[in-house]
């Protein structure tokens, strides 16, 4: 940018400017009372008359502003040079013309910025008068006018000064002087006349109401009196004013004329068309050569400022009312003294009366040591304008000792010149019980509640981290830990006394591992030891060191562990994985790792348990032959591979008396895929949930065709555990029967014996609720896992399917007959249906007709068939 224009031109400026002999001069009156006048006016805190002086910006009169010159390229005046038209800046920081501005980014931090160019009567561009605000604000109409109006007073200074110089070199000659004041008198007042501000010129009369010397055309807008009328007498005006402020006025005239202190006050006036109008008059006393006083000042309308004042009080009053009706407490802080108002609510947060002593002067002695440093730093980030408000969440003692949570808010209402807070407002919560109920939800998201040890999500977070901030050379492991015959103990002993050894192996484990070492339990008798980092040797290799740890876990296993009045001993079988680099250098992710350990503790058993495996990249080819099953499962999912097929069950008269849902896979490669391949990688994936809820989709669609066609008969489908115990598996199971009309009655889920082993409240609260919507449930493959007498009494139970491993044998083998007679006279007892799956001969429906049992289901009545020509195939018989 040309800021001086041509070389001629610039000289020709530079000429004009020296001729007014300004620069480098001491401050001045009369300037300074205009810029003072701009800061009243515009409501900124800093004002300025500068000139450009190349290759500077001097400031001849400056209010709120330290130096008295910039360099030029430092000065937001100097845009207007080549323009000569106004600049306003209502957000310098946003403004990418000053938003790396030093003034903006330091020092005052200047946002708002008004600035009129000062011409004079030549059409140079001598320097500027501007107005400038830490704030952003956005100009109006009238801050220009008044700001324009003011820079047309400056160049009136300056001509007069100009003037007065050139009186002087021509040695003050009387003639010429009064011809210059008229003249400037004269310009002053047409100035004055396009103004809302009114200016004035006050003599006071010992004997009269005084008048005005000088009174500006805004005297007829402003209170509808002519100057002219005010320069023989100030009656008119007097008349004006509010009967209360008559006297306040007079007398605070007549104290500042004896002490010749700048008048100001805020008075009411009737104007002559009946509005009552708000004033403000400033004004300042001068001993004139022949002992009068006269006034030089201003009146401005402030009726609009006057409303929102009060609008702001009614807010605040509001505001208070509102505080006061509820739980949070207000505090007000004088940050320059430190006095503190607290109001009542906040002195009942903590324990006291609203006339009783608040120990310490410094509420920060109240904080808890532990969050005394982030409450202080969340408040200087507000304090240094980096946060736009104070919130700070911390524990605070109370009168009686105790420690609550609160979470404070504030905001700095007040700042000084520097940006220096002053005073600050805010509130105090009580967030104590929501604080213990995300500390309650926290623990049961993330914590086993049986042994208390971090669960599943919380180890893959922990490793997730971990894996994230481990360097390249660290070495760490992790054990996999799976006790043997568990199962077998809670059988042979009960579900109470399970639970008693997993508490002591929780123990045993975390008393046999290091300080920085991570304890997870995975679920039923699964634990994951995290081992950070492994000690540095010479002799072993990482995968030494972590197989030996892992094997003094075992051992310490083997020792005896208190099972109530008995001990005993359990052995385990422990996978290792180190990490955290693989062969090719690359990172895993927490589930490989998690995957890597359970396929070496996998292999441990396999190989005869009670061991220790590490593993090797062998047994990455398993892992990844279940990682691509698991992503074509994903594509099954939404390609449509997937079907369902049914299987009837049937009475002994072979009528049917209802169908188990199967899912099938058909892979376009692979062909057809066994439930036994792909189950199982659903389940440790998470994949089932979403498989799950698809075969319940299905479900209600084939019980919505079997009602329409009059069969009344249930349909079975598979709930895995893991689908079970989502948060909201009961809200989609609500949300799926209320969406399709399906008969809930009809509907049964079959849920394995695992299941029922957690013992946990949630499990029998669930199947409660889904019971009330009319759901039945049957316990799929009874007799192979953990079945109890205690099971049958206290859960919610329909049906029990007899495992089809126990019906093969019959009737040649007596342990599995006496089996099967025992479940069905302990389900007379407990009036359950029974169903016997997997039987395939006519000796086996006679056995099982002779001994009472209802329902059966096997290849001897109907192999699995789809579910579409099944369906098709009843709906067609009931309907002929």
């Amino acid at each position: 940018m040309n800021w001086m224009g041509t070389p001629g031109q610039e000289q020709a400026r530079r000429l004009s400017l020296q001729s007014y002999q300004v620069l480098d001069t001491e401050a001045e009156a009369p300037f300074d009372e205009l810029t003072q006048l701009a800061t009243q006016l515009l409501g900124v805190s800093i004002a300025l008359v500068g000139f450009m002086d190349a290759p500077r910006w001097w400031f001849k009169s400056r209010v709120g502003f330290s130096v008295d010159q910039l360099p030029l390229e430092q000065s937001f005046c100097r845009y207007m040079l080549s323009t000569g038209q106004m600049l306003t800046v209502d957000d310098a920081s946003i403004d990418p013309r000053f938003a790396q501005h030093p003034l903006v980014l330091d020092g005052p931090q200047i946002r708002a910025y008004a600035g009129v160019p000062l011409i004079n009567s030549e059409g140079h561009v001598l320097g500027s008068l501007c107005a400038l605000d830490a704030m952003p604000r956005r100009w109006q109409a009238s801050d220009r006018a008044q700001l324009r109006l003011l820079a047309d007073l400056v160049m009136s200074r300056l001509e007069l000064r100009r003037h007065q110089i050139e009186l002087a070199a021509a040695n003050q000659r009387l003639e010429i002087k009064e011809r210059q004041w008229a003249a400037s008198e004269q310009k002053l007042d047409q100035l004055a006349r396009w103004m809302p501000t009114a200016i004035y010129q006050f003599r006071l009369s010992s004997v009269g109401p005084g008048s005005f010397p000088f009174a500006s055309h805004a005297f007829q807008d402003l209170f509808g009196l002519s100057p002219q009328v005010l320069k023989a007498s100030a009656a008119p005006f007097f008349e004006l004013l509010h009967a209360d402020d008559r006297e306040t006025m007079k007398q605070s005239v007549l104290a500042c004329e004896k002490t010749l202190n700048p008048w100001s006050m805020e008075f009411r006036c009737h104007l002559p068309d009946g509005r009552l109008e708000w004033f403000q008059g400033k004004s300042r006393p001068t001993m004139e050569s022949d002992g009068s006083v006269l006034w030089h000042g201003l009146f401005i309308r402030i009726s609009d400022r006057r409303r929102a004042e009060q609008e702001l009080r009614e807010a605040e009053a509001r505001w208070k009312f509102a505080l006061e009706g509820s739980a949070a407490g207000v505090w007000d802080w004088n940050i320059e003294t430190n006095e503190h108002y607290f109001s009542p609510q906040y002195r009942a947060l903590y324990g006291y009366g609203e006339t009783e002593h608040l120990p310490g002067a410094d509420p920060d002695v109240w904080v808890h040591p532990d969050d005394l440093l982030a409450h202080q730093a969340a408040r200087q980030q507000h304090f240094d304008g980096v946060a736009p408000l104070f919130r700070s969440e911390h524990r605070a003692r109370c009168r009686d000792g105790q420690w609550k949570w609160i979470l404070s808010r504030g905001l700095v209402v007040a700042r000084d010149a520097e940006d220096r807070p002053l005073r600050m407002i805010g509130t105090h919560t009580d967030i104590t019980e929501r604080k213990l109920t995300d500390e309650d939800n926290f623990r049961r998201a993330y914590y086993d509640p049986l042994t208390s040890l971090p669960n599943r999500a919380l180890m893959v977070a922990k490793l997730f981290e971990w894996l994230q901030a481990c360097p390249p050379e660290g070495s760490g492991a992790v054990i996999h830990v799976d006790l043997d015959g568990f199962k077998r103990l809670n059988h042979a002993r009960g579900h109470g006394q399970g639970d008693v050894l997993l508490r002591s192996v929780a123990r045993r484990l975390s008393e046999s591992i290091g300080p920085d070492a991570i304890l997870a339990r995975l679920g039923a008798d699964e634990f994951v030891v995290l081992l950070p980092q492994l000690p540095r040797s010479a002799e072993l290799a990482p995968w030494q060191q972590a197989q030996a740890l892992a094997e003094q876990l075992r051992v310490a296993l083997l020792q005896p562990l208190p099972l109530g009045v008995q001990s005993f001993s359990v052995t385990a079988s422990l996978g290792v994985t180190v990490c955290p680099q693989l062969d090719q250098g690359a990172y895993p992710d927490a589930e490989d790792v998690l995957r890597q350990a359970d396929a070496a503790m996998n292999h441990a058993k396999a190989t005869g348990a009670n061991r220790v495996a590490v593993f090797e990249p062998g047994m990455q080819t398993e892992i990844e032959k279940r990682f691509l099953i698991e992503e074509d499962l994903k594509h099954a999912l939404q390609g449509g591979q997937l079907s369902l097929h049914v299987q009837p069950q049937f009475s002994i008269g072979q009528v049917v008396i209802g169908a188990e849902l199967l899912i099938r896979w058909q892979h376009p490669v692979r062909g057809s895929v066994s439930p036994a391949e792909f189950i199982p990688v659903a389940e440790t994936s998470g994949l089932i949930v979403p498989l799950g809820e698809w075969v319940l989709e299905q479900a209600a669609q084939a019980l919505l065709q079997l009602q329409a066609a009059g069969q009344t008969f249930p349909l079975s489908v598979n709930v895995s555990p893991r689908q079970f115990r989502q948060p909201d598996f009961v809200e989609r199971v609500r949300d799926l029967l209320q969406r399709t009309g399906a008969p809930a009655d009809r509907l049964i889920f079959e849920i394995t014996e695992g299941l029922l082993l957690e013992r946990s409240d949630s499990v029998q609260s669930q199947m409660d609720e889904l019971i009330a919507l009319g759901i039945r449930f049957s316990i799929d493959d009874f007799g192979t896992g953990f079945s109890s007498l205690g099971y049958l009494k206290r859960l919610p139970i329909h049906e029990i399917k007899i495992d089809r491993s126990f019906i093969d044998g019959i009737p040649d083998d007596e342990g599995d007959m006496a089996i099967v007679r025992s479940v069905l006279l302990m389900a007379r007892q407990f009036r359950l249906q029974v169903i016997a799956e997997g039987v395939e001969n006519e000796r086996q429906v006679a056995f099982l007709f002779a001994h009472g049992c209802e329902g059966l289901q096997g290849y001897h009545f109907a192999r699995p068939t789809p579910l579409l020509p099944w369906l098709a195939g009843h709906t067609r018989a009931q309907s002929t």
